[in-house]
C-alpha cells in the first residue's frame, strides 16, 4: 500500500473480514478425512506463503497503474501479467510434469480450466487492478478477499450445496467487515 493511510476501521474490517473467511473456509465434521498433522501444518504454511506473495504482487500492480491511471493501460498491465505467467508455467510444465500428465485431462475439464482462468487471470485480476484507479489498494484488496463470500453463494446455486449456520453467520461477518472498511471514508 503505496503511502496510504491506515485507519482503524480499515483494520478492524480486515480482521473482520478474515474472521469471516475463517468461518466459511471450516470443514463440516461429516465431510472431514483424517488428515495428518504434517500435512495440515504444510497445506496452511502454503496457505500463508500465498497471501504473503500475492500481497507483494498486488502492491506492485498498483505502483504500475499509477504510472499512468487509466482503464487502458490497466488492460495493459493485466495483458503483460497474464502473458508472462503463462509463458512461466508452460517453460516449467516439463520440469514439474515431468510425465507431462496434464496433457491427458478430458476435455470437460480442460474447458472448465480455461473458463476459471479467463474469468479468474482475466476478468478478475483486470477489475482488481482497474480498481486502483477509482479506490485506494487498502479498500480495494480487502473487498476482493470477499471471495469465499461469493464462492459460498456459487456453490449453493450451482453445485446443491446446502447452507449452515456457519455459511451464513461467516457471510454476515463478511460484509459487516466490508461495512467497516468504509466506515471512516
Amino acid at each position: 500500500m503505496v503511502g496510504e493511510p491506515i485507519t482503524l476501521p480499515t483494520v478492524l474490517g480486515a480482521i473482520t473480514i478474515v474472521f469471516g473467511i475463517c468461518l466459511l473456509s471450516q470443514e463440516n465434521k461429516e465431510n472431514k478425512t483424517e488428515t495428518r498433522k504434517n500435512d495440515l501444518l504444510q497445506g496452511l504454511t502454503f496457505a500463508l506463503a500465498t497471501a504473503v506473495v500475492w500481497s507483494v504482487s498486488i502492491t506492485m500492480i498498483n505502483m504500475a497503474v499509477r504510472t499512468k491511471p487509466d482503464l487502458d493501460h490497466a488492460l495493459a498491465i493485466n495483458t503483460v501479467r497474464v502473458i508472462a505467467i503463462a509463458l512461466s508455467m508452460l517453460a516449467s510444465t516439463p520440469i514439474i510434469d515431468k510425465s507431462l500428465g496434464f496433457l491427458k485431462a478430458n476435455k470437460r475439464t480442460v474447458a472448465t480450466l480455461i473458463a476459471g482462468g479467463i474469468a479468474a487471470l482475466g476478468l478478475g485480476w483486470f477489475f482488481l487492478t482497474f480498481s486502483f484507479i477509482e479506490t485506494l489498494e487498502s479498500r480495494a484488496v480487502p473487498i476482493s478477499s470477499t471471495t469465499p463470500l461469493f464462492s459460498t453463494f456459487a456453490g449453493i446455486a450451482l453445485l446443491h450445496e446446502k447452507i449452515t449456520v456457519k455459511n451464513v453467520i461467516g457471510s454476515v461477518v463478511i460484509v459487516i467487515g466490508i461495512f467497516l472498511i468504509f466506515l471512516v471514508r
